[in-house]
């Protein structure tokens, strides 16, 4: 079992966040992650001179892809993500924003050593709880919101990794953070 940080590849334009967006569609709880009354929005890009990745990064913690990407990766994300439709600057095709409900209490807080006192910096060593990590899947840490994760269980596994390993998609990087 391997965690990695999902990351945006610099390289390739990313989405750009808006200032209203957090107010607009604010987390109402730790227990409901999704969206509510989610109107299709319009989303400008970094750096249009940029190629154009399968996956966008949309500051903190969402991705942004074609419709069909997502048709490609639905059966590994399903349950792992809402998805919701989203039009891309100067892009008449489809796209979808995938904002990851999935949070899991898996960051073992005993074991993990931080950058400064726990809680007030990011760890310098992940520690996950195994039991808590059972399944492939996109997550974010309830500790770390900000932060998306994915447990893989192997590059050769039909995971959300090992899928976008198996199609040498691009647009994300990968940092990996533990192993078991």
């Amino acid at each position: 079992m391997k965690v990695f940080e999902v990351l945006p590849d610099e390289g390739r334009f990313q989405m750009i966040g808006d200032a209203g967006f957090a107010k607009k569609y604010p987390r109402t709880n730790a227990k409901n992650r999704l969206f509510a009354n989610w109107e299709t929005l319009s989303l400008p890009v970094d750096d249009p001179s940029k190629a154009r990745g399968d996956f966008l990064f949309f500051p903190l913690e969402y991705l942004v892809c074609a419709a069909e990407v997502n048709d490609a990766y639905a059966e590994c994300v399903c349950g792992d993500v809402q998805v919701l439709p989203v039009r891309i600057q100067d892009d008449p095709a489809p796209y979808v924003f995938w904002n990851t409900v999935n949070y899991v209490d898996a960051l073992d807080t005993e074991k993990t050593t931080y950058r400064a006192p726990p809680f007030r910096s990011l760890p310098r060593d992940w520690v996950f709880k195994p039991s808590a990590l059972s399944r492939p899947m996109l997550f974010h840490d309830i500790r770390l919101p900000m932060i998306l994760l994915v447990v893989t269980f192997g590059q050769a596994s039909n995971d959300f990794y090992g899928q976008y390993q198996k199609r040498r998609a691009k647009g994300l990087r990968f940092k990996l953070l533990w192993e078991q």
